[in-house]
């Protein structure tokens, strides 16, 4: 998975991920995420699946039983037939790039149900080129800095959707502190 950090986010992850990878990975993506012009008409043409919560506020991740049964029905299929998925465990914008909000648990019922490995994208900068308070992404030019890594999984003992995404959130967040201070130093 990405974290989802800032709108551009999604932009340079399917940018910079190989053709190989991006051409059958989909996302889960908050279903009013398709009103938003030219990402929102995009959403249904690549065939992400929409995640349909129960409130819009920030933070609450409730989704709507009725709905998402026969989306997560499609997701299965999706995987079992050789899919991928690109995964934002974040689940919103977050407005301080230095510090991960808490991952969401249902993002990881997912990569525990199908025994997904997991792999995660680290990007800083992004927030300088298109600020969360800019709906159209005028920012100021900078370098964005990106880190891949995996995170070793034994599916086996890893059963707790809860404390696997603690144990994601600290080996992003130590990746994006790494990042950070090398910014910091002018090492990057």
């Amino acid at each position: 998975g990405d974290v989802y950090k800032r709108q551009l986010d999604a932009f340079v992850f399917t940018g910079y991920s190989p053709t190989s990878y991006i051409s059958n990975a989909r996302t889960l993506m908050k279903d009013s995420l398709k009103r938003l012009p030219i990402f929102g008409g995009v959403f249904d043409r690549v065939g992400h699946f929409p995640v349909y919560f129960k409130s819009e506020e920030g933070g609450a991740f409730g989704v709507d039983p009725v709905k998402q049964a026969p989306v997560n029905e499609r997701v299965q299929t999706h995987l079992e037939t050789g899919g991928r998925i690109a995964l934002f465990p974040e689940g919103q914008v977050n407005k301080n790039p230095t510090t991960l909000m808490p991952f969401r648990n249902g993002t990881f019922s997912t990569i525990i149900k199908h025994k997904l490995p997991v792999y995660y994208v680290v990007m800083v900068g992004n927030d300088t080129v298109w600020p969360a308070s800019s709906s159209t992404g005028v920012g100021a030019p900078t370098t964005i800095d990106i880190a891949i890594g995996s995170i070793p999984l034994d599916h086996e003992v890893e059963s707790d959707p809860a404390a696997l995404s603690k144990k994601c959130q600290a080996a992003v967040q130590q990746t994006l502190d790494e990042i950070n201070a090398k910014r910091a130093k002018g090492g990057l």
